[in-house]
């Protein structure tokens, strides 16, 4: 298995660790797909509400 780099991020007080993909070389974007991920989702929603 390869090593994959990541990049670390923090949401509501959450840690995830984004998996880094190359999208022309030198070009690496970090992808955050919150979908199925209930407690960033609420984390966020909760934090969102209280601005």
């Amino acid at each position: 298995m390869k090593h994959r780099d990541i990049y670390k991020v923090e949401v509501a007080g959450l840690s995830r660790e984004l998996p880094l993909f190359e999208v022309a070389p030198g070009i690496r974007i970090a992808i955050f797909n919150m979908l199925g991920d209930t407690y960033v989702v609420k984390a966020a929603a909760a934090a969102l509400s209280e601005k």
